[in-house]
């Protein structure tokens, strides 16, 4: 889990480059292995993500944590630096009201992580002009970011006492 929880301060949502490139160099390297050439090879090394693509993959990273992240603004109140950006990985901070089960946490983690490695292998693909690959992705980043905001509601709700 990526999530760590500061009870009644805060929560922090951390996802590493090393774990997202991890998940889309092996997605985007399967996927390229069914894309061949005229001469029945695979386009790997076109279409697969591999080291050579660091950076490309880290500005993909910041831009779907952009996005992600920013469904998360309105309970970042009083969190100082609530996204945190860096070349090992991404990071958002946001305000622990103590009012949510904790299975909660863990399926919102799962959800991010996915969103942005769903983001990043659209917006690969889109890069590479694959447009069928790249709207599956971007369908699978979209149907994330809708069950993030939907779990999200019991982040934002205040303890009743």
């Amino acid at each position: 889990m990526s999530t760590t929880v500061v009870a009644g301060t805060s929560i922090k949502f951390a996802y590493t480059y090393d774990e997202l490139f991890e998940v889309v160099s092996l997605v985007t390297n399967e996927i390229a292995v069914t894309m061949l050439d005229g001469e029945g090879m695979p386009l790997v090394d076109e279409y697969g993500i591999s080291e050579d693509e660091q950076y490309t993959v880290i500005q993909k990273m910041y831009d779907g944590a952009n996005e992600i992240f920013e469904k998360f603004m309105k309970i970042t109140s009083g969190i100082t630096n609530s996204v945190a950006l860096s070349s090992t990985g991404v990071e958002c901070s946001i305000k622990d009201k103590q009012a949510y089960n904790a299975n909660v946490l863990a399926a919102i983690d799962r959800l991010i992580k996915n969103g942005l490695c769903n983001y990043i292998i659209k917006e690969w693909f889109i890069d590479k002009k694959v447009a069928d690959h790249a709207e599956i992705y971007n369908l699978k980043y979209v149907k994330n970011v809708k069950d993030i905001v939907k779990r999200s509601v019991q982040l934002r709700k205040p303890t009743i006492t």
